[in-house]
């Protein structure tokens, strides 16, 4: 909660889809470094900073699109949102689980990481494309 107050606060619109992007980085790289790691200190150094990236990644996409939205209708937005979110993370713990069975853990974990990466640079191209800032 005090970190949404105080990132709501102090960054505005483009600072929060800044920081979004760059969290979804270090969330794709947190989850690479897992697989190759094998010290402790260094493991739990490592899934700190993915679930700080995690917590920061949510609290502003959260901020961000609610700055999008308009008050009116969000509650009626969120309440949609969240059944759809609800939907697709069950449907992604059912294939997570079978690719895992499947394929791995370590190439799942690395196709996983390669995905946020891609996704964090794809976005922040677009980002500058689009509006001309970080």
């Amino acid at each position: 909660i005090i970190l949404g107050l105080i990132i709501s606060r102090y960054l505005n619109k483009a600072q929060l889809h800044s920081v979004t992007q760059y969290s979804i980085l270090c969330i794709g790289l947190a989850i690479i470094s897992l697989n190759r790691i094998s010290n402790f200190y260094t493991l739990a150094i490592i899934f700190f900073l993915f679930e700080a990236s995690s917590t920061l990644f949510l609290r502003t996409s959260g901020l961000y699109i609610q700055s999008l939205v308009p008050k009116n209708i969000m509650g009626s937005w969120w309440s949609a949102f969240d059944a759809v979110i609800r939907l697709f993370s069950l449907i992604g713990i059912l294939i997570g689980g079978y690719l895992f069975d499947l394929l791995g853990g370590k190439l799942l974990y690395y196709s996983l990481g390669c995905l946020f990466i891609i996704t964090s640079f794809l976005s922040i191209s677009k980002m500058k494309a689009v509006h001309g800032y970080r």
